[in-house]
């Protein structure tokens, strides 16, 4: 009990003897008990990147000071204002000395922007190894202000990421979702890279290319394509992309158009490069041929014509005979006048007999 009693006085009286002493100069080390601390990014806050594929923690260096004649024993304490921070807890400072302390400060990835200020206290806690009071402890505080930013994340989807397209044909669309996974709401332009498609003739539409996202959101559109009435078979890439105007971020995504042409007639010789003069030679020979087979079928049709004509003249002349015969057959009908002569039997008298 004694000697705590004594180490009591000890320090008071420790605490007394600067008073006692001449004042010093402001350039010149020496006084009571006390501590001081300055941070880097006081005045001017420090950039938190809490997006997946930032670093997402910031260092800051803290000067503690020891100005006395004394040796300090000196605790330290931080106030994170909601983010982890870790540094040196406690430190021993000789007379007039110093020490530069490195405090680590990390977010949670994906936390709103938000301007935090994470604070550094020291506290002299003995002095000369000699315990002072709470009460009469010598204390200091700086802050280290974090801006923790707004960043962008978005990400595409396409549904489906093909089209068939025939000339001619009817218009398909895609469907394009795109989603804001950053940590604020997000101004997104989109973008179709339809150069290719508008110079074969395709039309494209899609909706004003602005749009507003919220945190955790999305947005759905459709990006329509009609094929022109002649096209060639081939398969054309279209690019859609969004970006942040408020920051920088963008991603995009591919789909692909496949074009099919309008089948060929075996006739169309319109693909095929085949000089004038052929064309000129091919029609004389086509007509020469076509002559050739009508001439050969008025010959058919003469030559049956008259095989006909000789049969049925041949055919007439049997039948005239055939009536002859029947003539001299119907002149035998003429005896048949001799029935006459049996009207006489009605004359006859049977009584005569």
């Amino acid at each position: 009990m004694a000697s705590s009693l004594h180490s009591r006085a000890f320090a008071v009286l420790m605490l007394l003897v600067p008073l006692l002493l001449p004042f010093a100069s402001a350039q010149e080390p020496g006084g009571p008990p006390s501590v001081s601390v300055t941070c880097q990014f006081e005045s001017n806050p420090a950039s938190l990147d809490v997006s997946s594929t930032g670093s997402n923690f910031v260092t800051a260096m803290c000067t503690i000071e020891n100005s006395s004649i004394f040796s300090e024993d000196i605790s330290i304490e931080y106030d994170n204002d909601g983010l982890n921070v870790v540094g040196p807890t406690s430190l021993t400072l000789a007379a007039s000395a110093s020490i530069d302390i490195q405090v680590a400060i990390a977010g949670t990835e994906g936390m709103n922007p938000a301007n935090k200020n994470v604070t550094v206290s020291a506290e002299v806690t003995s002095v000369g190894a000699v315990p002072i009071m709470d009460q009469i402890r010598p204390t200091d505080e700086s802050n280290i202000l974090v801006d923790i930013e707004a960043y962008s994340e978005l990400s595409m989807e396409i549904n489906p990421n093909f089209m068939k397209l025939d000339a001619g044909g009817l218009a398909q669309t895609v469907l394009v979702t795109v989603l804001n996974d950053g940590n604020a709401p997000d101004n997104v332009e989109i973008s179709v890279g339809s150069a290719d498609l508008i110079a074969r003739g395709f039309l494209v539409d899609f909706p004003p290319p602005d749009f507003t996202i919220q945190k955790d959101g999305g947005v759905t559109f459709e990006v329509s394509i009609t094929p022109p009435s002649e096209l060639d078979t081939e398969s054309i890439e279209v690019r859609v992309t969004a970006t942040s105007t408020e920051r920088l971020g963008s991603t995009s995504e591919v789909f692909t158009v496949n074009a099919t042409a309008e089948p060929e007639s075996i006739l169309d010789f319109s693909a095929m490069n085949i000089p004038t003069w052929a064309w000129i030679a091919g029609g004389v020979l086509a007509t020469l041929v076509v002559l050739a087979v009508i001439a050969s079928l008025v010959k058919r049709m003469k030559s049956k014509s008259s095989a006909y004509l000789d049969e049925y003249d041949a055919v007439d002349d049997d039948d005239d005979d055939d009536f002859e015969f029947e003539d001299d057959d119907l002149d035998d009908l003429d005896d048949f006048d001799d029935l006459d002569d049996l009207d006489d039997l009605d004359d006859l008298d049977l009584e005569d007999f």
